[in-house]
């Protein structure tokens, strides 16, 4: 067994990878039944198992993948006589279920079939290296997400309208260093402003005004970090031309103020593991 787990002093609160890791198990080992406190994705690429969840049982074979969601009791099993090697990931954030309602998994279908073997390439792309730095963790964990929700069945009007809200996405993470008006989105965007807030909500589950405010929040968190800036400068950074404004919204979204929040990382983190509940 492998294990690698991922060492960073600024852990992003939209999506962040805790370990990941790989196991040819014996035969009929099981885990659980367990609760976890964040997501795991466990891909199967030799033998095979059975899942447990929600007094259900999936019989999961190479190619399948099956998921993991927090503060669910789980059972998993590996077969007796041609017991599985899996290989999984343990990850969670505020952007995940956006990401599952993208994909063909979610809590009431944990089982993904991996057709084309692109999804279980890319994730031994992230395995195969071993112990990495953060940075590059997360890059591969990124590609590893395009291409689980590329293999979802796509309509044509889903496409487009995912398309706007990937556009809408990008512009947010570009522009979060100048106020960002959900009027201004929707021009940009080039659809009624009703329409995309209706559209963000359901591909990413909050208001476009609610995502530009965790966005903007989040950076700071990385910001802050860094004792070379100071808290007016994180406050322009993130689009704030007042650092009062500023830190009230950050203190109403973190339960900490910017300044609190540099000194005492460890009361971020506990605030960190509530929000992600």
């Amino acid at each position: 067994m492998a294990i690698y787990f991922v060492s960073t002093s600024f852990p992003g609160h939209d999506l962040h990878v805790y370990q990941y890791g790989e196991q040819a198990c014996t035969p009929s080992y099981s885990f659980g039944p367990c609760v976890r406190n964040s997501y795991f994705l466990h891909y199967v690429y030799e033998g095979c198992g059975r899942f447990e969840v929600h007094d259900k049982r999936f019989d999961v074979k190479k190619g399948q993948m099956f998921l993991i969601c927090p503060q669910e009791v789980t059972y998993y099993e590996a077969d007796s006589l041609n017991p599985w090697l899996y290989r999984w990931v343990e990850f969670s954030g505020e952007l995940v279920s956006s990401f599952l309602h993208r994909s063909a998994l979610s809590q009431d279908n944990p089982i993904f079939t991996d057709k084309t073997g692109a999804v279980g390439d890319a994730l031994w792309e992230l395995l195969r290296h071993g112990n990495q730095p953060y940075e590059d963790v997360m890059g591969r964990f990124w590609l590893f997400l395009s291409a689980l929700m590329a293999t979802k069945k796509d309509e044509s009007s889903d496409v487009l309208q995912e398309q706007y809200v990937k556009k809408a996405v990008l512009y947010i993470q570009t522009m979060l260093h100048q106020r960002i008006l959900v009027s201004d989105l929707a021009d940009y965007v080039n659809i009624n402003r009703s329409y995309l807030s209706r559209l963000f909500r359901q591909y990413t589950g909050v208001s476009p005004q609610q995502y530009i405010l965790a966005c903007k929040l989040s950076a700071a968190t990385q910001f802050l970090c860094n004792p070379q800036f100071s808290v007016s400068q994180v406050a322009r950074s993130v689009g704030y031309d007042d650092p009062l404004d500023f830190s009230k919204a950050f203190k109403a979204r973190y339960g900490v103020s910017p300044t609190l929040w540099r000194r005492s990382p460890h009361l971020s983190d506990e605030r960190r593991t509530q929000l992600a509940r």
